[in-house]
């Protein structure tokens, strides 16, 4: 009867490690739309400040640019995860650098 617990464990834990992935990828999923939404509205608030009509053009792309750098590090977080099947193989044993003599 080990064997039943040990696969219950496995299971638990692969549901969990999925259960986080999820997480992560809806994580990803709002957060370009969100930061261009509060690019957006510090524009705005700018442009009534300054009594401009452009500047909140410019933080929605400053909104956009920021969501961008925010996902690619939750990415990189993600892929360094343990057990994200991502992981790099080593060389093989034959395979030498090249000698740039």
């Amino acid at each position: 009867m080990p064997d039943a617990k040990q696969n219950r464990k496995n299971g638990g834990s692969q549901l969990r490690d999925t259960l986080i992935k999820a997480d992560h990828m809806l994580q990803i999923a709002f957060m370009l739309p969100a930061a261009a939404f509060v690019g957006w509205i510090a524009g705005a608030l700018l442009d009534l400040w300054l009594h401009q009509h452009l500047i909140y053009i410019a933080g929605i792309m400053l909104g956009i640019a920021a969501g961008f750098v925010q996902i690619f590090r939750m990415l990189h977080e993600l892929d360094r995860m343990p057990g994200s099947g991502t992981k790099k193989q080593p060389p093989p044993a034959d395979h030498r650098p090249d000698d740039h003599r």
